[in-house]
């Protein structure tokens, strides 16, 4: 009773009161007389000021000595005795509770499963280092996964939960949680299952402490870790991410830049159990009613179990919830707990020496796009760049290849990420580079040797076949290389299979055609081309002293001194000695008069400009190849580009086609197009 007042136990710390019950509890087997030396230390502890001087006369040690205790009110009041002691526990208290025997950790795990209270020790004692080492060579690993597997689904110890993930803290613990049998079986059941979804968090975060002990991932892989990481993210994204809905300009996004951050999760990323079954926080006041004072305090009273019992008050200032939750502290440095989690463990397995089937499926990159797009950003910039390194090493492991062109994976990272929602949009515009960026990566394994046999493979099969249809809609995403690109579209006729999706798959079949054009550089025919108006190289003149003459009696006056400084074929025939070089007129053959006008005056004009090409598409189709005759490979490309830049349009295009088959791809410069 004496021991309750806060102001006398002041007084019996200085009168030595403390050891005086320690010598007692060793010389006495009356139970009464222990249960209230308990009871008395215990209040004792209430002072923070004499934890010293408790723990310097064996104050812990004592009571843990009682751990082995046949009455069952004794052994309840040690354990709750102990849970006071262990709140916070310390090295100095975690080495007291070996106790005299040495068996103290021993007696605590026996425990598991009978008494709940010892449950609540356990979770004080697995925040310490020390004691949690103490634990594990104790056996309470297997303690803690048998107890939670019997236990059943709907019936579950938060205590014990929270344990075991304070003991995959260390090293030699997550040893032994490998080779206890259903160890990981009963660590993932828990992550699926909905009744437990409060400590999914912690859960997730006790995995992470696996990342690096590759023989334990492999051995969740197998018991079905990807998906369950899957599962949690996607429910994460469904209750916490929203797709932008509206434009945002770039001014508003440069103004909310944050700070990079660390790789890994930071020292805050601890938790702590709900305390409960501990201590008040302060004990209770003597009544002043001396009936109902002697009803709480006499050491007479029944010793039932509420005498002893700890209110279940959960601390907030130590809960996981606070340290761990969606609140805005956390998002303001850039974590968001169960995502940040995930995507750690997820990039972690893309580095295993082994491939993973499940890592490389549609499920996956589904489920990380949708993650990927939700996401506020650049609140979680972090998150962001996690799952594109994520999706990035997973579309560059060759081993993926095949399942990712299979089951569409390409079509669905250009329909999620590279076609923008909104004009002028910042966040559009960062995803669509995004997207661009993984397409880019994956196109590493297409444009390989296995990438061009599979996908000429499945082309070779069939044109009217899904997977046929699958590869020649995924071809432009992912092709860039010329040779490549014309061996799949025309010698495996991917490009009439695209054609063919015109009909059927129009929203995939367009962005391919789009990404094709851009590829080649095909500007949009639709778009009218620019008139030159500030130009003055149309009007530019030069003095004409050498006419030639074409096979059809044309004659077409020039420069001669211009003509050699443009073009090394007039150079060798004005300056090689041949007969030319002293004529005022030369016959020139296979060329006509409009196509020489507009061929010298654009050689000795000195710069180029459109507006110096013949309007007749013959004319023009003509000086692609006659540029190439004269050895004018830049003014070729130049010409070639505006025919099939500004010129391509359903009236003009057969005569291209019917031009291109018969003289153009003979030509160097216009073989790929």
């Amino acid at each position: 009773n004496l021991a309750q007042s806060k102001v006398v136990v002041q007084d019996l710390h200085r009168a030595a009161w403390p050891a005086a019950l320690i010598l007692l509890l060793d010389n006495t087997e009356d139970i009464d007389v222990q249960l209230m030396a308990i009871r008395a230390l215990r209040w004792m502890w209430e002072s923070e000021k004499f934890h010293s001087d408790l723990l310097k006369v064996g104050t812990v040690k004592a009571v843990s000595s009682f751990l082995d205790a046949e009455n069952e009110q004794l052994l309840k009041l040690v354990l709750r005795s102990l849970i006071v002691f262990t709140q916070p526990c310390t090295d100095q208290i975690a080495l007291q509770l070996i106790g005299k025997k040495g068996n103290g950790y021993e007696m605590i795990v026996s425990k598991l499963g009978k008494a709940h209270v010892a449950s609540v020790l356990v979770c004080n004692l697995s925040q310490c280092p020390f004691a949690r080492i103490e634990l594990s060579k104790a056996g309470v690993v297997a303690a803690i996964i048998r107890t939670l597997h019997e236990s059943g689904e709907h019936k579950l110890d938060a205590y014990l939960i929270t344990s075991l993930c304070y003991m995959c803290r260390e090293s030699m613990i997550r040893a032994s949680l490998r080779y206890a049998e259903n160890g990981f079986k009963t660590l993932l059941s828990l992550l699926m299952n909905p009744c437990a979804k409060h400590f999914h968090p912690e859960l997730l975060c006790a995995i992470t402490q696996f990342n690096y002990d590759e023989p334990s991932l492999m051995l969740m892989v197998k018991g079905g870790l990807i998906n369950v990481l899957l599962t949690q993210l996607r429910e994460h994204t469904k209750e916490h991410g929203s797709i932008h809905t509206e434009r945002v300009a770039p001014r508003e996004r440069t103004q909310g830049a944050v700070p990079p951050q660390p790789h890994s999760p930071p020292a805050q990323y601890q938790f702590s159990p709900p305390r409960s079954l501990s201590p008040p926080d302060s004990p209770p006041a003597l009544s002043d009613d001396l009936e109902t004072a002697g009803l709480l305090f006499s050491p007479k009273c029944d010793p039932s179990d509420n005498e002893d019992y700890v209110p279940l008050t959960p601390s907030s200032s130590t809960s996981f919830s606070r340290l761990y939750s969606f609140g805005d502290k956390l998002s303001e440095n850039g974590f968001t707990g169960v995502d940040s989690c995930i995507l750690e463990t997820l990039c972690q397995l893309t580095y295993q020496r082994t491939p993973l089937r499940a890592l490389g499926s549609r499920t996956t990159v589904d489920t990380l796009l949708e993650y990927m797009v939700s996401l506020r950003y650049p609140q979680h910039r972090q998150n962001f760049v996690k799952a594109t390194k994520t999706l990035s090493s997973i579309v560059t492991c060759k081993h993926y290849f095949n399942n990712l062109l299979e089951e569409e994976c390409v079509l669905a990272i250009d329909r999620l990420l590279c076609r923008p929602r909104h004009p002028d949009c910042w966040e559009c515009s960062r995803l669509r580079d995004t997207g661009r960026y993984v397409l880019q990566e994956l196109a590493g394994s297409a444009q390989s040797g296995l990438g061009e046999g599979e996908m000429t493979y499945r082309l070779a099969s069939s044109s009217q076949t899904p997977l046929s249809i699958t590869t020649a809609l995924s071809v432009p995403h992912v092709i860039k290389q010329p040779n490549m690109l014309n061996s799949l579209l025309f010698g495996h006729r991917a490009l009439r299979c695209l054609l063919d999706t015109l009909n059927t798959r129009l929203e995939e079949a367009v962005p391919s055609l789009h990404n094709l054009f851009t590829t080649l550089a095909v500007k949009n025919p639709q778009v009218p081309e620019s008139v030159c108006t500030s130009c003055e190289v149309s009007s530019v003149r030069h003095e004409t002293n050498v006419t030639f003459v074409t096979d059809d009696g044309f004659r077409v006056g020039a420069n001669r001194q211009s003509l050699e400084h443009a073009c090394p074929v007039f150079e060798a025939m004005f300056r090689g000695g041949f007969m030319e070089s002293n004529q005022s007129q030369v016959h020139l053959s296979e060329i006509t008069a409009d196509c020489l006008q507009y061929l010298t005056r654009l050689t000795t004009s000195g710069e180029f400009c459109s507006c110096l090409l013949p309007n007749d598409i013959n004319t023009l189709l003509e000086m692609v190849h006659q540029t190439d005759r004269f050895l004018l490979p830049d003014l070729t490309k130049k010409v070639l580009y505006h025919v099939m830049n500004n010129r391509l349009c359903p009236d003009t295009s057969p005569k291209i086609y019917r031009w291109g088959v018969a003289t153009g791809r003979h030509l160097p410069t216009a073989a790929h197009v």
